[in-house]
């Protein structure tokens, strides 16, 4: 198991921080897939100027991005909404992140075998498998560990075995669990399309 993989050198983050780049608060979903062969999908979510201002108060992004994320087109966070958000990627309590972290998956295209073992409801991923957090300033990194359930394990395992036949949406969310932190707060979507598993890469090998 890869934990903390956002700090590897060689991951897209690693690389832009040594190239000098300046990022925004970015969230890292990372889901360890036990093996062998092992496995990491990370999805990246940075998020917007207008986002960061809006929960931390302070804009984390670089300022030349200010200008495509300044259209005010009716977005709003209520300060239950706020409490939540700051709770969850800048808190201590991991608790509060087993409790909120929601995962709703869509098999768009694939074999009716996967369809049937990945249905689209929500989870709350923290309360069926084991989550480790990391923390940097200006990132949070969630670990989910496939291996903590026998059941996801097998269902990953068959996944990642049609990989390269299946079309997936992941939508990140945080459970509302009072009137006044809903509609819940969406973190990130992310479409995955035929997932070429032996392009993987080792991020412990040296680079030439």
């Amino acid at each position: 198991r890869y934990d903390h993989i956002i700090a590897n050198r060689n991951t897209r983050l690693g690389l832009a921080q040594q190239r000098g780049e300046r990022h925004p608060f970015i969230f890292a979903i990372h889901i360890q897939v036990p093996g062998p062969p092992f496995y990491s999908f990370v999805a990246y979510f940075a998020a917007k100027l207008r986002t960061s201002k809006a929960i931390f108060g302070e804009s984390s992004c670089d300022r030349a991005n200010e200008t495509s994320d300044s259209t005010d087109d009716g977005w709003r966070i209520t300060p239950e909404q706020k409490a939540l958000a700051l709770r969850f990627f800048k808190g201590e309590d991991d608790e509060i992140r087993n409790d909120r972290f929601k995962l709703v998956p869509r098999i768009v295209e694939g074999p009716f075998i996967v369809r049937r073992g990945v249905p689209s409801k929500p989870a709350i991923m923290g309360r069926k498998l084991t989550q480790r957090y990391f923390r940097g300033d200006n990132y949070l990194e969630l670990c989910i560990d496939v291996s903590s359930s026998i059941v996801a394990w097998k269902i990953t395992q068959m996944s990642v075995g049609y990989a390269k036949l299946l079309t997936v949406d992941l939508a990140a969310l945080l459970q509302g669990n009072q009137a006044e932190e809903l509609p819940e707060l969406v973190i990130g979507i992310v479409r995955c399309i035929s997932v070429d598993m032996s392009a993987a890469i080792d991020l412990d090998e040296e680079k030439p």
